[in-house]
């Protein structure tokens, strides 16, 4: 696990926009490299946006998997190379093509189980010199990491009218594990766990390529003996990778049974207000 402290500015009349996405599978012929562009640049359009990356950025298949690895699985692009063998660095370069015009607005990269098993297997660390190569090593956020968020508001507004004071979130980020589920709720029950060990606002997991957030009620009392309201948000932050392909060759979700996935990502919303120290979280799956 890593631990990971950002400071990020907002302004009140502007919401602070978390967008969580991840198993992109780069390099893979069900790679959804269209609707992953468009979906970027339509959130990168909006002010005050942060993009977390939950790992399996890359397929990172290669010819000793031999459960999932097969020819039909690897981007045709990638065959018309110079020198196709390398299609591990090819997918690095691709990621950073990719990542590079939002790399200052990225808050960090996890690894997924993909890069980890490169990394076991063949002591090549492609998330590092993903980040390396984006020109931060310090955006390499693990297989999990808690993360520390203090909010400060911009200098240009009126700081008296919240005091001076800066808002804090935490963040746990996980990549996921197990075989995969095939319900949602299973999913669920699996990662609702997380909130029993760890002390967080704000709970994100990937891996099942599963598109689903909760928001979790959770009530307190302050210190002038009011009700306390800080509810907790949980969220599977979804896939561009396609389940299914069309053609003979069947994709590994296929041959194991898994239903097809929604296409996105997570955007949890952070709002502040004049009222209360604790901003308003409201998620949404997009």
């Amino acid at each position: 696990m890593k631990l990971a402290h950002r400071v990020l500015q907002y302004r009140v009349a502007d919401p602070v926009r978390l967008v969580a996405v991840g198993d992109f599978h780069i390099g893979s012929s069900t790679f959804h490299r269209r609707r992953f562009l468009k979906f970027m640049e339509t959130h990168a359009a909006y002010p005050y946006t942060h993009f977390i990356i939950m790992g399996d950025v890359f397929d990172a298949l290669v010819v000793n998997d031999s459960k999932r690895f097969r020819l039909s699985s690897i981007d045709r692009r990638y065959f018309q190379a110079a020198n196709p063998d390398q299609f591990l660095d090819m997918q690095i370069e691709d990621g950073v093509e990719l990542l590079k015009p939002y790399a200052d607005r990225i808050l960090g990269i996890l690894r997924g189980n993909h890069e980890d098993q490169i990394l076991k297997r063949y002591n090549t660390d492609m998330t590092w010199q993903l980040c390396d190569k984006l020109g931060n090593p310090d955006l390499d956020l693990g297989y999990s990491s808690l993360v520390y968020l203090s909010l400060r508001q911009e200098r240009s507004e009126n700081m008296a009218s919240l005091r001076g004071k800066s808002r804090a979130l935490r963040l746990y980020l996980h990549h996921g594990f197990g075989g995969g589920s095939r319900t949602e709720g299973g999913a669920i029950t699996t990662y609702s766990r997380f909130l029993m060990y760890y002390d967080a606002d704000i709970y994100l997991v990937a891996h099942s390529h599963q598109l689903w957030s909760k928001k979790i009620a959770r009530i307190g009392i302050d210190k002038h003996g009011q009700w306390q309201d800080k509810p907790v948000i949980l969220a599977n932050t979804g896939t561009f990778k396609k389940a299914l392909r069309e053609g003979s060759p069947p994709t590994w979700e296929e041959t194991m049974g898994f239903s097809p996935h929604l296409i996105g990502g997570t955007v949890v919303e952070v709002k502040m207000n004049r009222d209360n120290t604790y901003p308003s979280l409201q998620v949404s799956d997009v």
